[in-house]
């Protein structure tokens, strides 16, 4: 089963926890054991699992800050967008995670984050649902 969900970023870096996003689609598909793996449909942005408490998360951002802005050889009109296309290869476009009676099995802080890179801009993430 796929179920695909789209959100709009309002920021250059932003982190969106999606988990309560991803557990509507495993209850509305009534899947109750097995995995899910949520993909983000795009090469400058990426899902992460991780805790969603907001000095971390401004913390996550000033690593990402670290990344050189500019002397890449990629470019295609903006220049700006290559270190996105390296720190989204880097944290990943997809997590994989077990499913146990009908929730997402995460850790007492895990959250599943969609972690904008290049943005603001309007982002697909799929949940391929395996029972």
């Amino acid at each position: 089963m796929t179920e695909t969900f789209s959100l709009n970023t309002a920021k250059k870096i932003e982190f969106i926890d999606i988990t309560d996003y991803v557990n509507k689609v495993l209850s509305k598909n009534k899947v109750k054991n097995g995995t899910c793996t949520v993909f983000v449909k795009h090469t400058t942005a990426a899902i992460l699992v991780g805790e969603a408490e907001d000095n971390l998360l401004s913390d996550f951002e000033k690593v990402i800050n670290l990344v050189p802005k500019s002397g890449y050889s990629h470019g295609h009109g903006d220049p700006g967008h290559t270190p996105a296309h390296i720190l989204a290869s880097i944290i990943s476009q997809s997590v994989t995670l077990p499913v146990v009676d009908g929730q997402l099995d995460l850790g007492t802080w895990q959250r599943v984050l969609l972690v904008e890179l290049h943005g603001p801009r309007s982002r697909d993430i799929s949940v391929v649902i395996t029972p």
